[in-house]
């Protein structure tokens, strides 16, 4: 891996040798968003009202079966992942974390140990 791969993966939480956190992403391209629910740990995706079983390759490639072909899910920071559909013209699709509201305060209150 390069030095500047490195660095990257060690900024966006991905260098550690765990699942990605579970969460809702959605597409904010398209009104209104399209979201999904991904469990890497439990190897499970929800998207556009069905249950997909998620296979891993690495801790960051993972495939699961949409009608009948193999689509890629890459998840490429903690907060984006990139869906690649056989068969589509499009590029692939990307999907940012669903964000909480307060995470931010959150985040803070737990950098000064309040709380």
């Amino acid at each position: 891996m390069s030095t500047t791969a490195a660095l990257f993966f060690s900024q966006c939480g991905l260098f550690e040798k765990k699942f990605p956190p579970k969460g809702e992403f959605c597409d904010v391209l398209v009104k209104p968003p399209v979201c999904l629910e991904a469990d890497f740990e439990k190897g499970k995706l929800k998207w556009k009202d069905e249950e997909f079983d998620l296979n891993s390759q690495t801790r960051v490639e993972y495939h699961f079966l949409y009608q009948g072909e193999r689509a890629e899910l890459l998840v490429t920071t903690e907060n984006r992942l990139d869906m690649k559909i056989p068969g589509e013209t499009t590029p692939s699709k990307f999907y940012m974390r669903k964000k909480e509201k307060g995470s931010l305060g959150k985040k803070i209150k737990q950098l000064f140990n309040e709380k």
